[in-house]
């Protein structure tokens, strides 16, 4: 089901001029012949072609979004279109990019090599964020046994927050404990924080930004219970990534070298001058306040947020391997079968 729809503009640089999905690129126009001994008239500028470009979300809006929003607010002065989409789960995002209803899509790593495994014609083409997820709970909780027969909120079934907290869950409880905790499936980091301020869940999965929200609206009443970024054995950890659908890369490449560009730049920007990132936040109902900003930053300096969008097979074959072992991957898969860095590496090209 989808959460929400919106068409922004998105801005491509002059030089690459592309064509709408399903056209082609228009050709630039060159000089007549002239007659021997004449000045050659000079080739006419190329004139950028605006198209639409489909991107799709898998959650709802909220602040590990804000870098991302803001390149495609920025993208947004040279005549391109880009509909965005939210999806309620990472499984119905990465379904609709397999058929083709988006072209790119921005989420859980985990559920991208699920439906990679499951047939999807589908890469990663860059990364979006390493691990900033923690365990928030209520101060009752001082454990992982103590979260049987609580109130347990995770995004969904193949999302990262439900791979890291099996790892955590798997190493940290009690054999009896493991089958005894069962979550509550709620998308969207933000909504999950709103149920934690209004006593409906006890403990939850959350981004920093949104602990901060969180202790803001309900200061003293909950503690950060488990930091998986400070966990020297997940770092590498590609928690959030792009993916494109393969058919479109194919049909359209200087799309999608463009697409990261532009992602590229909002990302410099946000560090740059965080409060660029208030517009778009506002747009989305997202809540941006100078504690919130002050957390962006700060991911930024702990290099969860890298502009370079950039990731090694290394780390990817790591990805796969923890999602085997925690994520209902199987057996099989490499970085060769799932991501292509080719687009990424002609993005950086100056």
């Amino acid at each position: 089901m989808i959460r929400k729809h919106r068409v922004l503009a998105f801005c491509l640089t002059a030089v690459l001029a592309v064509a709408a999905c399903g056209g082609s690129a228009t050709p630039n126009p060159t000089a007549a012949p002239t007659s021997a001994g004449a000045s050659a008239t000079p080739a006419a500028a190329a004139t950028p072609v605006t198209g639409t470009i489909k991107l799709g979300f898998t959650s709802s809006p909220d602040s590990s979004h804000m870098p991302t929003l803001l390149a495609f607010d920025e993208m947004n002065k040279v005549g391109w279109h880009a509909t965005t989409t939210f999806f309620t789960t990472p499984e119905v995002a990465f379904g609709a990019l397999s058929a083709g209803d988006v072209d790119i899509v921005d989420g859980a790593t985990t559920a991208a090599l699920s439906a990679i495994q499951a047939g999807a014609k589908i890469h990663v083409i860059g990364l979006e964020s390493l691990i900033a997820w923690d365990v928030v709970a209520t101060n009752a909780l001082t454990k992982c046994d103590d979260l049987v027969g609580k109130r347990w909120g995770l995004n969904s079934p193949g999302g990262v927050t439900t791979a890291l907290a099996d790892y955590w869950i798997q190493n940290n409880c009690s054999a009896a404990s493991q089958t005894a905790i069962k979550p509550i499936y709620i998308s969207g980091s933000e909504v999950r924080a709103s149920a934690m301020v209004a006593g409906q869940l006890d403990a939850t999965m959350e981004t920093p930004l949104d602990d901060v929200n969180i202790n803001t609206q309900a200061p003293g009443k909950f503690h950060v219970l488990v930091n998986f970024a400070a966990d020297p054995s997940l770092k590498g950890y590609l928690s959030t990534t792009f993916v494109v659908n393969d058919a479109f890369a194919a049909a359209h490449p200087e799309v999608v070298v463009a697409f990261l560009k532009g992602l590229m730049k909002g990302y410099k920007d946000a560090l740059a001058n965080p409060s660029l990132m208030a517009a778009p936040a506002k747009e989305n109902n997202i809540t941006y306040d100078a504690p919130t900003q002050a957390a962006i930053v700060l991911e930024y300096q702990q290099g969860i947020y890298d502009p370079t969008l950039a990731f090694t097979d290394a780390a990817m074959n790591f990805t796969i391997q923890f999602g085997v072992k925690y994520g209902g991957i199987a057996l099989g898969l490499s970085a060769a079968q799932v991501d292509n860095t080719s687009f990424l590496q002609q993005a950086s090209t100056p």
